[in-house]
């Protein structure tokens, strides 16, 4: 079979050019198309207008004995959208506070801050709910996300109050202690091994090859521990400096969303950059 290229609605000659068992790979979000087997490609190349849902339905009629594995080559909303985003704000920004008449670097500071501690983290958990084609995936990652940070929030104000100690930093948050802080990166890692846990009881083998492995529970626990624990204590900043308890009363006695989810911001990012270097073919 030689290398060749085809128009979208070549799909007998296409059919006719691919061994039998050949692998068909797709990505419909650019438009680009590829037939493959172990040694050669033929591609699927755009016509003005792009290659649509139809042609990539009528490819796989006409080609039964072709399998259908999602595995764009496309690169993901940390380069296409996520990274240009957070830059134009912060440009924008910058400008802004450039062009005033008395600029000050607070100003900057406190502008830019709301861009990397909650849209950042906004946008890092939409991508994690959005894999495409891995729902189990989808699944192990958020739980991880949330389950981590907050069950360590929960065993650091037992550990805390039980075990009482050193402060761990006063200076932001002085009910904190060490004991807590140690408590704390206990439980993100028993949330992590529980999430490792139930997903042996829930998804098949081939499944299971897909999610992380049992050291990558262990180590996301440690590391989403500490990076919940930063955004604890990042919160707690933000809140003593404006001279406030809470950020808002939506839970009576709690505080707000904000007072709730902050270590989950912070995990959040670092699920993100782990589905990005680690999970193979789960970009958009």
């Amino acid at each position: 079979m030689e290398p060749g290229k085809y128009k979208p609605l070549d799909l007998l000659a296409v059919k006719n050019a691919m061994p039998e068992g050949s692998v068909f790979h797709f990505s419909t979000t650019w438009g680009n198309a590829s037939f493959t087997d172990e040694s050669e490609t033929v591609d699927l190349t755009q016509r003005k207008g792009g290659v649509s849902g139809e042609d990539l339905e009528a490819i796989v009629r006409l080609c039964p004995n072709v399998k259908c594995i999602d595995n764009s080559t496309h690169t993901s909303p940390s380069n296409k959208v996520m990274i240009p985003l957070v830059v134009a704000a912060l440009l924008a920004i910058t400008v802004q506070v450039l062009f005033r008449k008395e600029p000050e670097l607070t100003d900057l500071t406190m502008s830019a801050l709301p861009l990397l501690t909650v849209a950042l983290p906004g946008l890092s958990l939409v991508a994690l709910s959005l894999i495409p084609n891995q729902k189990a995936v989808e699944v192990v990652l958020l739980c991880l996300t949330f389950s981590v940070p907050l069950l360590g929030d929960v065993f650091a104000l037992y550990a805390g109050s039980a075990i009482g100690g050193p402060k761990f930093c006063p200076a932001v948050s002085p009910k904190k202690t060490i004991a807590g802080s140690i408590g704390g990166l206990v439980g993100s890692v028993a949330a992590a091994m529980i999430v490792f846990g139930l997903s042996h009881v829930f998804c098949d083998a081939p499944t299971l090859a897909k999610l992380p492995v049992w050291w990558h529970y262990l180590l996301l626990g440690f590391l989403g521990g500490i990076a919940g624990q930063i955004g604890d204590l990042f919160a707690s900043l933000v809140k003593r400096h404006s001279g406030i308890k809470d950020f808002s009363n939506l839970f009576p006695g709690h505080g707000g969303m904000l007072d709730r989810l902050d270590s989950v911001l912070f995990m959040s990012v670092l699920m993100y950059c782990y589905l990005l270097f680690f999970i193979p073919n789960a970009q958009w």
